[in-house]
């Protein structure tokens, strides 16, 4: 195993417990797991907590309000045609991927949604891109573009500027900073000594400083590695679910152990769930947001009216056709009492969530033309009419 050493982290709280973090998982000799090679299997025994309704649950006290708009500008450079990434950074940044035209453009906004700049150049060479995402924003304002057709991690000053590219061979998924130069991931990495192992400590030069938690939760019948959703919380640890969303499953991490584990059951969420036939969806955990005390989930739900559009419309190919696809059931969940203290169904379809609990939401306009809507998540007070 290699040892490393944490770099500053920054001032920024969600950095220093990533530090934190990285000092948990990464001495040799522990109590709480049992390194194989570069492979930590925990061994503490974990709680498994079934999270049940409060008696005073409200079912009509979330409310989205829109805080930005992504896309939409015919006039500028603020157009999106395909766009399948989106990400923040810590500064509030926002970062999106555009494969519409040709699978290489990225847009950088300000966290009020305004435009601040575009990169358009594909290709190979020294700060050209084939697909670029993740995109992650590194504690310096550095941003870290991962490139998996190219197979390599570009550098880049805050504004754009091309730094430096590094071989990097690992698919990850998404990818939380540490610090300038490591961060933790998921990713699958095709060696038989680390198969099914979804998290990784690596450096932006590719070396993989650590790998952790085989245990973690799968979806029933998946092969490999599935992308997670990850929140870390002030003290170091961090909560995750398997972003395949089943069961739904919420694992708090300490180090490189599972300390528990929340269970939900719910009629609009079976154990047991269906294929994916005629197009339909089972329900799964689409993404949670939140700290160690509250957490929000969303959930994103078949609508059993939905019927296929008529093959080559216009809506086939928009974000309403999403919305009359999916519902959506959000729930706030209280950690310290295991109590779901708030459920609600929407009409609409939430893409996943973001950091400072705030969704991301996927919609259209007039002409089908995509348009990604950054919402607050606000819950009422109990007793407070609205």
């Amino acid at each position: 195993m290699r040892h490393f050493r944490g770099c500053p982290a920054g001032e920024s709280p969600r950095f220093k417990a990533l530090d934190s973090l990285t000092r948990r998982v990464l001495p040799v000799v522990v109590s709480t797991g049992l390194i194989l090679g570069n492979v930590s299997v925990g061994l503490v025994a974990q709680e498994v907590v079934q999270l049940r309704e409060s008696a005073d649950i409200c079912r009509d006290c979330i409310r989205f309000e829109t805080v930005a708009v992504l896309g939409g500008d015919y006039d500028g450079d603020n157009l999106l045609t395909g766009s399948v990434y989106v990400n923040r950074g810590a500064s509030g940044r926002i970062y999106v991927h555009d494969f519409g035209a040709g699978g290489s453009e990225m847009f950088f906004y300000r966290a009020d949604g305004q435009l601040e700049f575009t990169i358009r150049r594909s290709g190979e060479g020294p700060g050209e891109y084939q697909r670029p995402m993740p995109i992650v924003e590194l504690p310096s304002g550095r941003v870290a573009v991962f490139d998996e057709d190219n197979v390599r991690v570009s550098i880049l000053e805050r504004d754009g500027t091309f730094i430096e590219s590094n071989y990097f061979p690992h698919r990850i998924s998404w990818a939380l900073p540490v610090s300038d130069s490591v961060l933790l991931v998921s990713a699958s990495i095709r060696t038989p000594e680390l198969a099914g192992i979804p998290f990784h400590l690596v450096h932006l030069r590719g070396t993989i400083l650590e790998s952790f938690g085989p245990e973690a939760s799968l979806m029933p019948g998946a092969e490999g590695v599935g992308r997670r959703h990850v929140i870390v919380l002030d003290d170091g640890r961090f909560l995750s679910t398997s972003a395949s969303g089943r069961p739904y499953r919420i694992e708090l991490w300490n180090g490189r152990s599972i300390e528990r584990v929340w269970t939900r059951e719910a009629e609009w969420f079976p154990l047991r769930t269906t294929r994916r036939d005629d197009g339909k969806v089972s329900p799964h955990l689409a993404g949670i947001s939140g700290d160690g005390s509250r957490l929000w989930t969303v959930v994103p739900v078949p609508d059993p009216s939905w019927t296929p559009s008529p093959p080559g419309t216009r809506i086939a190919q928009s974000g309403d056709a999403l919305d009359n696809r999916f519902d959506t059931m959000v729930e706030v969940i209280d950690l310290n009492t295991n109590e779901i203290v708030a459920t609600q169904r929407f009409d609409q379809y939430v893409f996943g969530l973001l950091s400072g609990e705030t969704a991301l939401r996927l919609t259209a306009d007039d002409l089908g033309v995509p348009l990604w809507l950054i919402q607050s998540l606000t819950i009422r007070p109990a007793g407070r009419q609205r």
